[in-house]
């Protein structure tokens, strides 16, 4: 019994350090990981050549969702590293972002963020934010065809490039200094570039597998789903659609159709406003880029103190925990050494344990350091002037009211001209009875 006894006691000495240095090199492993490896740097494919007119495609991509979930609360928001107000910026920011990669490889016509998808666009694009935190990056995508048919609908997910940072620090320091930086005199890298990239060559290779003829299927059925929305009861009849959802051209309008025509003008001039409305999220990208570019920096910084702090002190409570609960497994040792071991064991594990909450309690520092800096970004577009038959209108609210309100100046201009009535409640033509015959 007494062998028993000082062999259990003897391999109880020698599996707590064992244990411990286990855990401890787990954790290192951690940390190696959360930093991560080099990251893939991925170009857009560019043209080689001028795309025929013909063969492009216009896009429309609506401001991604924010994915915030409206039943969280301020503690699942906190957990999460959550601001709603920087999401809702967020969302046209990283639109405006993908319009600009689709624009710069020449493979794509006119290419526009809108409030919200409607009919007429060849292929419209629309994206939930599911990760966003200046260290990592994850977007939903979806991209869907004026035929209803799918092209993307995948999670596209990025590690910052760390380069775009220090770039940014180089440009920050020297533009302090009243100086110019080979950083500022290149095009400015953002951290998640490659992941735009992606998205382009992704819709690219789509893009690739359909022939001229779809192109031209594409680009007539988009032009009738925006004259069948402006006038139903003379347009709607040249379309169909399945169960799934999908549009096909049952018959074109006669060649010369004043009503196709006057429907051509008016989403000409929903071009010009959509245009416009580019115009001030482009401005909105150039206010939100330098005040963003400095908290996604300090986000980056704040994430990587944090995943290093939530590590360390999960892995010291554990590491406490099973130190304390060893000292006491040692029970009262017979010897001044054993007794020693059990002391250090239980001083040691209480130690790590308060170090572990001690850290706890600086992330939750950290995290309201970020939440401070939600409030310095701007969400709305500022109010805006446009001409509509030789009024001039002003448009004001959020990008999403504006754009409601235009819609419905557009049908009530359709209606001037054709004299169909339209539904004041819905602002859509109203359809014509048909008269019963004999």
């Amino acid at each position: 019994m007494t062998k028993l006894r000082n062999r259990v006691a003897t391999e109880r000495g020698t599996s707590l350090p064992a244990a411990a240095l286990t855990l401890v090199a787990l954790g290192l492993g951690g940390c190696a990981s959360a930093q991560g490896g080099p990251v893939e740097r991925v170009d857009a494919i560019q043209a080689s050549a001028e795309v025929p007119e013909a063969e492009l495609l216009d896009v429309g991509i609506e401001v991604f969702a924010d994915g915030v979930d409206p039943e969280w609360d301020q503690a699942i928001l906190n957990e999460k590293g959550v601001f709603p107000d920087i999401r809702k910026a967020e969302g046209r920011y990283f639109a405006i972002l993908l319009k600009r990669t689709l624009e710069s490889t020449g493979h794509w016509g006119a290419v526009r963020v809108v409030p919200k998808l409607a009919e007429g666009v060849d292929l419209t694009i629309s994206g939930e934010i599911v990760e966003s935190n200046g260290k990592r990056l994850a977007i939903r995508v979806l991209a869907v065809d004026a035929r209803g048919r799918e092209w993307l609908d995948r999670e596209y997910k990025a590690e910052a490039d760390t380069l775009a940072y220090v770039m940014h620090q180089e440009r920050a320091q020297a533009a302090r200094r009243g100086e110019s930086s080979p950083a500022a005199a290149g095009k400015q890298l953002d951290p998640y570039q490659s992941l735009y990239n992606r998205i382009a060559n992704d819709l690219l290779d789509e893009r690739r597998d359909i022939d001229t003829g779809e192109v031209h299927e594409i680009r007539r059925t988009s032009e009738l789903r925006f004259a069948a929305d402006l006038a139903p009861q003379a347009f709607s009849s040249h379309l169909s659609r399945d169960g799934k959802g999908r549009y096909g051209v049952e018959r074109l309008p006669a060649e010369g159709d004043p009503m196709l025509a006057r429907v051509a003008r008016i989403r000409q001039r929903d071009y010009f406003f959509v245009d416009t409305l580019n115009d001030h999220y482009a401005n909105f990208f150039e206010r939100m880029d330098p005040p963003y570019d400095e908290w996604r920096l300090y986000s980056f910084e704040e994430q990587l103190a944090l995943d290093e702090i939530r590590r360390k002190s999960k892995l010291h409570k554990i590491l406490g925990g099973v130190l304390a609960v060893g000292g006491l497994i040692l029970g009262d040792g017979d010897s001044y050494g054993e007794s020693t071991i059990k002391d250090a064991a239980v001083i040691g594990g209480v130690a790590l344990i308060a170090d572990g909450v001690r850290r706890g309690r600086e992330a939750a520092i950290h995290e309201a350091a970020l939440m401070e800096l939600a409030t310095s970004l701007e969400g709305d577009v500022e109010p805006m002037l446009i001409d509509v038959e030789g009024r001039t209108l002003r448009l004001s609210g959020s990008a999403e009211t504006q754009f409601e309100t235009w819609r419905l100046l557009l049908r009530e201009a359709f209606e001037s001209e054709t004299g169909l009535p339209v539904d004041p409640n819905t602002g859509r033509p109203v359809p014509v009875a048909s008269t019963p015959e004999g």
